[in-house]
């Protein structure tokens, strides 16, 4: 039995609760996404999109599908990862850490993410609206320690994000390898398969329309933080 297995089960059951329920991907499309983004999913992103569904499930306004399949869908993981990620050649001071990619929005522009090179699959949360001059590494919060975490917390409906907690603020730190992750460019080419999968893997494919970039004001955004700068509250209230 997986370390995994108990999890995926009991999301899986609150996945095929939501209607419309989107059917779990194949696993050619999950070889696929790999090829596309230049390195394997974390082993449980990948599970619960071959086992619980194509995204629409989880915390707020669900998991996103893992491609893009119709141009009605504006963010997906792998295409939102790709159009996150500048060209090489881009004159730009945007960047975006390579392994990182979107599952969810949180409103106000923010986004919630998954580090795909982090053995647990940390969860982060990109808040635009908190960047500094030309500074993304103040953009960058830890919401959870492993995606697991992440998972039972949604399950358990104790996230900073419930209801009963929309007129808190919630405290969460900064990403501490923010500075050092923040360097990456698009994949050239389809490289070989890295990393070790929780399932026999189990191919898919295409492109975001709407950009994530742009050198407008980010959203206004009240934000408090904490005396040493390594916290910020956010509030809640803009989620909804």
């Amino acid at each position: 039995m997986n370390e995994y297995d108990d999890l995926l089960e009991r999301v899986s059951i609150r996945a095929a609760a939501n209607r419309p329920h989107r059917p779990p991907v194949t696993a050619d499309a999950l070889t696929a996404a790999d090829e596309r983004l230049g390195f394997p999913l974390h082993p449980l992103l990948a599970a619960l999109y071959w086992q619980a569904g194509d995204g629409g499930f989880g915390p707020e306004y669900t998991l996103f599908p893992l491609t893009r399949a119709t141009a009605a869908e504006e963010d997906t993981v792998v295409d939102g990862y790709l159009d996150r990620v500048p060209p090489a050649d881009a004159d730009t001071w945007r960047s975006w850490p390579k392994g990182v990619v979107p599952i969810l929005a949180r409103g106000c522009a923010m986004i919630a993410t998954v580090d795909c090179l982090s053995e647990d699959g940390t969860v982060l949360v990109f808040d635009p609206n908190a960047i500094t001059g030309q500074d993304l590494t103040s953009a960058w919060f830890v919401d959870a320690g492993s995606l697991a975490e992440w998972l039972e917390t949604w399950l358990a409906g104790s996230g900073w994000y419930e209801g009963d907690m929309v007129d808190e603020e919630f405290d969460m730190p900064l990403w501490a390898d923010a500075a050092s992750r923040l360097k990456s460019v698009r994949p050239s080419a389809a490289p070989q398969s890295a990393g070790i999968h929780l399932l026999p893997r189990p191919s898919a494919h295409a492109s975001l329309t709407h950009p994530p970039w742009n050198d407008e004001a980010p959203h206004p955004v009240a934000t408090r933080w904490g005396a040493s700068q390594q916290v910020r509250g956010f509030p809640l209230s803009c989620l909804r």
